[in-house]
């Protein structure tokens, strides 16, 4: 009685599911991973530090807190622990910049590396924590700095 209808009917249908199943964008989530962009070595002996957060991800992610230990030429040289509370955009980088005091081994290894005109070897090992998406993803990193033609005592 209906048959007439059928054909018109099923391809309506299917174009529904089609509209509905998959049109949008896979998202594709992979833990941030932290980097020291730049160290500056102070007059007063602290050191003043930019921590690069890249996102590889798809998809935004809120940074909650980076809790991290960071080694310096193999010594233990300090913690780094921000809550930032931020945005990081798809595929992109936030910089945070901080000042903090490091142990006393570390200090005399950077210096003698500016001393040297020498790389600075470091390590970064612990956690960055975020919101949107909702994990704590471990991470590690381990370079070099180089020291800064023309600036004393700066390494990236």
């Amino acid at each position: 009685m209906f048959d007439h209808l059928r054909l018109p009917v099923l391809f309506v249908a299917a174009l529904l599911l089609t509209a509905c199943g998959g049109g949008g964008e896979v998202r594709r989530i992979y833990p941030p991973q932290a980097t020291i962009q730049q160290l500056t070595l102070l007059a007063d002996g602290g050191w003043s530090l930019n921590v690069r957060i890249e996102n590889f991800s798809n998809v935004s992610a809120r940074i909650d807190a980076i809790d991290l230990k960071m080694q310096i030429d193999g010594i233990a040289a300090t913690t780094i622990a921000i809550t930032p509370q931020r945005q990081v955009s798809a595929n992109s980088v936030e910089i945070f910049s901080l000042d903090l005091q490091p142990a006393p081994a570390a200090l005399a290894a950077a210096a003698l590396a500016q001393t040297d005109h020498r790389g600075l070897r470091y390590r970064l090992d612990g956690h960055i924590t975020t919101s949107d998406p909702d994990d704590r993803y471990p991470t590690e990193f381990e370079s070099v700095l180089s020291p800064v033609p023309g600036l004393d005592g700066v390494f990236r």
